[in-house]
C-alpha cells in the first residue's frame, strides 16, 4: 500500500514538472485569425507609400494642366530699350528674329517678325535692331501709353520731352515725337486725340516715315 501511494506520487510530480517545463520553454501558438503587429505596421507602411505617389502624381498632373500663354504681349512691355529680349541695337542673329517676306525693305533696311507677335515690326539696319513699330494690339509703354490712349495721356506722360508736328502726309495726323536721349525715342502717331501707331527705336531711323520705303 505504503509503495503503490510512493508511486502515484512520484508520477505525479513527473507530470508537473513536464508540464512547468512546456510553459516556460515553448511559444505561444499564434492565433491564426488574429493579425500579427509587424503585419499591420508593414500593411499601414505601404498604404501611406501609395497615397503620398498618389499625390504627387495629382501635383504633376495639375502642373502638366496649367495654361501657359505664348503670346510676349501678355507680359511685357515695349520701353526705350527694346521689347522683352529684342534689345535695340542687337544684331539679327543676337535678337533670333525672322526676316519678313511680305514687308517693306530696301537696301540694308528690312523689317524682320518675331514669329509671335504679328502687329509688331522689327525694323533693322545692317542687320541691326534699329525700330520696332506697333500696328495694332494692346502692347503698351510702361507709362501706360499705348494704342487708343488720347493726346493728352501722350503729352501728360512725356512732359518735357515731347514735340507735336502736323503728319507728313496727312493733315488730320500729328506726330508726338519723345526723345529719351540723344539716340533714343519714340513717335506715336496720333489722329483724331487716339493714337493709331507707336513706334520706339534709334535716331534718325524711328522719325522716318515712311519706315524701310
Amino acid at each position: 500500500m505504503s509503495q503503490t501511494k510512493n508511486l502515484t506520487l512520484i508520477s505525479t510530480f513527473i507530470l508537473s514538472a513536464a508540464l512547468l517545463g512546456c510553459n516556460n520553454n515553448s511559444d505561444p501558438v499564434p492565433d491564426p485569425m488574429e493579425p500579427q503587429t509587424s503585419d499591420v505596421t508593414e500593411m499601414g507602411d505601404t498604404q501611406m507609400e501609395t497615397d503620398s505617389l498618389q499625390d504627387m502624381a495629382r501635383a504633376d498632373t495639375a502642373t502638366a494642366q496649367t495654361p501657359v500663354s505664348s503670346d510676349m504681349s501678355d507680359n511685357l512691355v515695349l520701353t526705350k530699350d527694346g521689347y522683352g529680349s529684342y534689345i535695340i541695337g542687337d544684331t539679327l542673329a543676337e535678337t533670333g528674329l525672322v526676316l519678313g517676306t511680305n514687308v517693306p525693305e530696301q537696301g540694308n533696311c528690312l523689317y524682320a517678325t518675331n514669329g509671335e507677335d504679328r502687329d509688331v515690326l522689327f525694323m533693322l539696319i545692317d542687320e541691326k535692331l534699329a525700330r520696332i513699330d506697333v500696328m495694332e494690339g494692346d502692347l503698351s509703354m510702361p507709362t501706360g501709353v499705348g494704342l487708343g490712349s488720347s493726346g493728352d495721356d501722350v503729352k501728360s506722360a512725356y512732359a518735357g520731352k515731347l514735340v507735336v508736328t502736323p503728319g507728313k502726309y496727312e493733315p488730320t495726323l500729328e506726330d508726338y515725337t519723345v526723345t529719351f536721349s540723344e539716340t533714343r525715342g519714340a513717335v506715336f502717331q496720333v489722329q483724331n486725340d487716339k493714337v493709331q501707331s507707336y513706334r520706339v527705336g534709334q535716331f534718325p531711323q524711328v522719325g522716318w516715315v515712311e519706315g524701310c520705303l
